[in-house]
């Protein structure tokens, strides 16, 4: 907040800084709109910055906790996905410290993070989306518009006929199907668009599965 605060005065002419400002930050854009929209209220620049820097760390977290979780209960999958890391690294295509471009062609891996996902949600509110004027059918049932709809992806994510008999159960081995079957069952989960981009942004490491 008081880094907000000084950024404020600097570009108000009220404060004095030996300080190289990159003027095409986040912080400096959302200064740029503040600026531009005298409707913008006067929290919401902390508010957005706060945001930016805080959103997804706990979920995150979660998403690999249930990773974990899952792969040291279910010994067989972690030995095929330390497999797959060897394998990668022997053939030169997996660093110590591997980033997205090179986790995103590991298929088992892959299939991994989108089976934590689905066993194990981050949130489990529903995704509240707003009926449009025009209103909606919606599994046979008509809704008007404006009503708040949405589905608790605890729910959606063990639905038997998308996942299979086996929901209940860990099997990463269900998104090694045909693509059609795996885009499908991608558009079904209620986390994000895809799975390893959420993990791997801005960076992050596969170094702790070198066991």
């Amino acid at each position: 907040m008081r880094r907000v605060q000084e950024r404020q005065k600097i570009e108000k002419g009220e404060l004095k800084k030996e300080w190289k400002i990159n003027n095409r930050d986040m912080l400096s854009r959302f200064m740029e709109v503040e600026a531009s929209d005298p409707s913008v209220p006067p929290f919401a620049l902390l508010v957005w910055t706060s945001s930016n820097i805080t959103a997804g760390s706990d979920s995150t977290a979660m998403f690999l906790r249930a990773m974990f979780y899952y792969l040291l209960h279910n010994p067989s999958t972690l030995k095929r996905l330390v497999a797959e890391f060897d394998e990668a690294a022997e053939a030169g295509n997996l660093e110590d410290l591997a980033g997205f471009r090179q986790a995103k062609d590991l298929p088992y891996f892959n299939a991994c993070i989108n089976e934590a996902g689905r066993m194990h949600p981050p949130l489990g509110l529903p995704m509240e989306r707003v009926i449009p004027a025009e209103g909606a059918n919606i599994c046979g049932q008509r809704l008007e518009g404006g009503t708040v709809v949405g589905m608790s992806s605890w729910v959606t994510h063990h639905h038997e006929q998308t996942f299979g008999a086996d929901c209940n159960k860990w099997r990463p081995e269900r998104w090694l199907c045909e693509p059609e079957q795996a885009k499908y069952m991608e558009k079904c989960l209620l986390t994000v668009s895809r799975n390893i981009e959420y993990l791997f942004y801005p960076s992050s490491t596969l170094s702790l599965f070198k066991f």
